[in-house]
């Protein structure tokens, strides 16, 4: 048979290999192996975690801001110095009880200092008097009427009373009343002109409680303030605590809300 190829038939020629890089061939390194990035995957990147904080942060002053601009419209509640600005300041404490993460506490301010808190539970109650005693707190059981007499220093029950037997007295404190933007803010029961502010539409004083010694008047805002003026209106009212809740009942050092029943009451 012969060796010569047919005709038609053509030589199959092997395909050129790449020759091996002569920095590669030198060292003996294996070849370089192929890098995917994100992007040639299909997936993107996690959001860092230092972000979280940031939008947190943002969120909050954007309801804080909402919830002012709700209330109060683009206006500001009235701008008003607090007790240690002011010239002249009460002698007597003040206490109130606050609702905070579904606890009741009775919150305690000296002329001089700072708000603080004084007992928290979950029991509730309503300030009824402050006797050289303590402070006393009222709370309604199934059973009966307790005043419990708290500690003004350290917030212990260091008394307990039947109340069923005392009622207690309310007093509005103050009235206001509104032409256009003006707020005036007279005393109760004596009308004695407080306090005349240009304020937004839905600001408004409440829970008015006057001293003692019948000198100062303390009170609510809308704004969250406990605010004190002098019944006298000789002075514009001072801030002596924040975020204090608007319908609270607010009780002086010295104050005693207790009365005697009569008869009628009583059966």
């Amino acid at each position: 048979m012969s060796d010569n190829p047919r005709p038609g038939d053509e030589p199959t020629v092997p395909s050129p290999q790449p020759e091996p890089s002569i920095s590669a061939a030198a060292s003996g390194a294996a070849p370089a192996a192929d890098v995917h990035t994100a992007d040639d995957r299909g997936s993107t990147a996690a959001t860092p975690s230092r972000n979280v904080p940031l939008l947190i942060g943002a969120a909050v002053v954007l309801v804080a801001v909402f919830a002012a601009v709700w209330l109060f419209g683009i206006a500001r509640p009235p701008e008003l110095p607090t007790v240690a600005e002011s010239p002249a300041r009460p002698d007597a404490a003040i206490a109130w009880v606050a609702w905070e993460n579904n606890r009741s506490c009775v919150y305690v301010v000296e002329p001089a200092g700072e708000p603080r808190s004084l007992r928290c539970d979950n029991d509730g109650g309503e300030l009824v008097a402050w006797t050289d005693e303590g402070i006393m707190l009222r709370r309604w059981t199934a059973a009966r009427e307790t005043d419990l007499v708290l500690d003004p220093r350290t917030g212990d029950v260091v008394a307990r009373y039947d109340g069923s037997e005392l009622g207690l007295t309310y007093e509005e404190g103050v009235y206001s009343e509104r032409d256009g933007s003006l707020l005036t803010v007279e005393h109760e029961p004596s009308r004695t002109r407080l306090w005349v502010v240009e304020a937004p539409d839905a600001y408004d004083v409440h829970s008015g409680a006057t001293s003692p010694d019948g000198n100062w008047v303390a009170m609510t805002d809308s704004a969250r303030r406990l605010l004190v003026v002098p019944t006298d209106g000789s002075q514009q009212p001072a801030v002596w605590a924040e975020t204090v809740e608007m319908w609270t009942t607010i009780l002086w050092e010295g104050q005693d809300r207790r009365t005697e029943l009569d008869e009628e009451a009583a059966g």
